[in-house]
């Protein structure tokens, strides 16, 4: 029987019997020491019973009892909304297109392009422009005058510092008289009160010690880093989706194994209650029975609860509304495992996004190394204005002014040295940290192919003893039907058959767990990313030669 047959079967093996560990009967509390020999314990020593029998716990529980009898939908799936049937590579595609970890994952690609561009704008012309308005008020735009001179020099001019009013009175007509020449016969040689300025102001850098291009170099790695990070995201929504889908299947097992184990208690109910009233068995077994009964029907609640979380789960990582049904198809794929454990290793040191996403942060961190060693490189740049100056006269002259220059710093303080320290210090780091994360990257992929052969053996191992349970099981009930064997071989049998089941199932969620875990682990996922990354990242010109922008 080969191991996907095996699979097949043990999906659809949910029929059988579930069973819990029969809770063994409490110590009975031993009276204290200051009893008196042989008086009977009394009740209030009995800590369990007083505590259940304490009146406010039983109105609480009465209380829970009734409110459940009105709502009795609580324990069961809400029903209503939309069924959606679906396999695992239908829940890997709903959640690779509606999951917002991977819109939030294209936004910062979107921003690490943006920072492509702006770097690349040094590179280019600067342009601004300007208009502005000046008032200035002149206390005396043209003191004196060469008439007022004429009056006002040392002693008072021709007729001597004596008439006063006279010198003051010449003084003005001399100023008056001045202005009115110099419009006259001259062109404004001074600025008005009133001026409107235009500016216009071009720059360009001509030469910056290869800074720029290495920003350009480092954003662009920067940016193909980002995208090695989406595809991060990408691996793990698409195995959270598989890993929700297979809990799912799990629990759905386990509860049509409580519901079924509900019905062979209802059975082995029936059948000792008619054992009773023919006298072949004690009261003691029906009440075992329905005792045995009670507790399977609190587990089968207990699994349909767990079942409901699972599937608010995987609406969660799908984004579906709540009230959506879902129906999965029972399947998982086998995949032969043959292949060497070094084999995957290093697929995965090469494929793995983690890896190739730090790779570029290293590039970028170089690319840092040379800009900030351009800081011993002079800048050059060129810058041409133009300026018309309305009512500006000869002091303000309108025109294009061109300007070419060069600056070296001579000595910053040895804030550049320790600058290129700093950038040496952050690629040394990342270094490291890539170092560090292919021993993780190897560790992971040792893990996910042990969870496989561990998976594999347990189910072979399971699936033996399934079929020894289910044999012990049939003999146990035939026994009792027959009045030669006891309940307790039949809770033995049950217990035996529930346990081998759910282990059986466990380990198949365990097998296709740890594949998908594999296929992450060696970067192999289903969404081949590093196809849609060649056509995505940004084009950027060839770096020119080191020292030129």
């Amino acid at each position: 029987m080969t191991l996907k047959y095996a699979s097949i079967m043990c999906l659809l093996c949910c029929s059988f019997a579930f069973a819990a560990t029969e809770p063994g009967p409490l110590p009975s509390p031993e009276p204290p020491l200051s009893a008196e020999p042989g008086a009977a314990p009394q009740e209030e020593f009995r800590g369990v019973d007083v505590l259940i029998n304490a009146a406010p716990m039983q109105e609480t529980m009465n209380a829970i009892e009734d409110y459940l009898a009105k709502h009795a939908e609580l324990a069961e799936r809400p029903a209503g909304g939309e069924v959606l049937r679906l396999t695992v590579q239908d829940c890997v595609n709903m959640a690779l297109e509606n999951n917002e970890k991977i819109f939030q994952a294209e936004s910062d690609v979107e921003a690490a392009r943006a920072r492509i561009g702006q770097a690349r704008s040094q590179m280019l012309p600067q342009l601004s422009t300007s208009l502005s308005f000046v008032h200035t008020e002149f206390n005396e735009r043209n003191p004196g005058g060469i008439l007022a001179k004429l009056g006002g020099m040392g002693g008072g001019g021709f007729y001597g510092g004596s008439d006063i009013a006279t010198s003051v009175l010449l003084n003005i007509v001399g100023s008056i008289a001045q202005n009115y020449l110099t419009e006259w016969l001259t062109p404004q040689t001074t600025p008005g009160d009133d001026l409107r300025i235009e500016t216009l102001s071009a720059k360009q850098v001509l030469y910056a010690g290869g800074r720029i291009r290495a920003a350009i170099d480092a954003a662009r790695y920067l940016t193909e880093s980002q995208e090695w990070q989406k595809a991060v995201t990408l691996a793990q929504v698409e195995y959270d989706a598989k890993q929700g889908f297979y809990d799912v299947l799990l629990v759905s097992a386990l509860v049509e194994v409580a519901a079924e184990s509900v019905r062979t208690f209802e059975r082995n109910l029936t059948d000792a209650q008619q054992m009773f009233e023919v006298g072949t068995i004690s009261n003691f077994e029906v009440l075992r029975a329905k005792t045995e009964l009670g507790a399977r029907k609190s587990e089968l609640v207990a699994a349909k609860n767990a079942l409901r979380l699972a599937e608010a789960n995987l609406r969660r990582v799908l984004f579906l509304p709540e009230d959506t049904r879902l129906e999965l198809g029972a399947s998982i794929d086998w995949r032969p495992s043959d292949t060497p454990v070094e084999t995957y290793v290093a697929q995965a040191v090469q494929n793995r996004p983690e890896v190739l996403a730090l790779q570029k942060a290293l590039e970028a961190a170089k690319q840092r190394v040379k800009g900030v060693k351009g800081q011993y490189r002079p800048n050059v740049g060129l810058q041409a204005d133009y300026s018309n100056t309305d009512n500006g006269g000869l002091a303000t002259p309108d025109g294009w002014t061109l300007s070419l220059g060069a600056q070296y710093d001579i000595y910053a303080g040895g804030k550049r040295k320790y600058d290129v320290l700093e950038a040496r210090s952050q690629v040394s780091s990342l270094e490291h940290q890539l170092a560090d994360l292919e021993r993780l990257v190897e560790l992971d992929v040792t893990k996910s192919h042990i969870g496989i052969q561990d998976a594999m053996a347990k189910m072979e191992s399971e699936r033996g003893t399934v079929a020894l349970a289910q044999e012990g099981l049939r003999l146990a009930e035939l026994r009792f039907q027959e009045g030669v064997g006891t309940q307790s071989e039949i809770l033995d049998a049950e217990l035996a058959l529930t346990n081998a089941q759910s282990a059986l199932f466990q380990a198949l969620r365990e097998y296709a767990v740890a594949n998908a875990s594999l296929e992450r682990a060696t970067g192999n996922s289903w969404w081949r990313q590093k196809e849609a990354f060649t056509e995505s990242l940004p084009e950027v010109e060839a770096a020119p030669k080191d020292g030129q922008e």
